[in-house]
């Protein structure tokens, strides 16, 4: 049985046509999808972010 927080799961792809980086973060928690989506925003590039709540959708 595990306990405890699981950590958030990141797809990133990057389209080497356009140089942009396809993101999919994937977390139960809608503040942790935030966090992540502003930390990226930080960061120099292009990225098409797409989210999901749970793996079921």
């Amino acid at each position: 049985m595990t306990v405890g927080r699981v950590v958030p799961v990141l797809n990133i792809i990057k389209d080497r046509s356009t140089n942009m980086y396809r993101v999919l973060i994937t977390d139960d928690e809608k503040i942790e999808r935030e966090g992540i989506k502003f930390l990226l925003a930080q960061e120099e590039g292009e990225y098409e972010i797409h989210e999901a709540a749970n793996g079921r959708h």
